[in-house]
């Protein structure tokens, strides 16, 4: 039971997002605890996904779960949006999220913090920044999304 795996995963990583960006960061207002809020989260959606596609495979209703997280998100967003009334401002969410972990993650940027504002310097010079209250909105837009994929798949399994 693969999915279930996943779904935990994503669940847990949700948590902690939650808990880091709302417990956390208030006190203590590091740009350490604003970048592990944003890896949680990415990896919340991304197992989120993998959720999903590796029950639909486990169905029979698609044959292979892509290993490239963009590619599997991509099919998530196109095939089952629908499923999962995802909203475009969700959808946008996911997709900005995946491209700030790039950012982050790419070897050439940097990342800095002034006032309650986080940015990130990428390799070419253009500066991206995040606000606590967009990051408060990307989790509450995650938190519904994976409450919607937790009760359509158990009650699918009339769990």
């Amino acid at each position: 039971m693969e999915y279930g795996k996943s779904l935990l995963t994503a669940l847990r990583e949700l948590e902690i997002a939650d808990h880091l960006f709302n417990v956390s960061y208030p006190v203590l207002k590091d740009k350490r605890i604003f970048r592990s809020t944003i890896s949680h989260m990415v990896r919340n959606s991304v197992m989120l996904v993998r959720a999903v596609l590796e029950h639909q495979c486990r169905s029979k209703k698609i044959q292979l779960v892509p290993s490239d997280n963009s590619y599997a998100l991509d099919i998530f967003l196109e095939k089952y949006s629908i499923l999962f009334e995802i909203n475009d401002e969700t959808k946008n969410t996911m997709k900005e999220l995946l491209f700030i972990d790039k950012l982050i993650k790419s070897e050439k940027s940097s990342d800095f913090q002034r006032e309650d504002r986080y940015y990130i310097l990428a390799g070419d010079y253009t500066v991206y920044g995040l606000e606590p209250k967009t990051i408060k909105k990307y989790i509450d837009l995650l938190k519904e999304l994976n409450k919607r994929v937790k009760n359509k798949i158990m009650v699918e399994h009339g769990i």
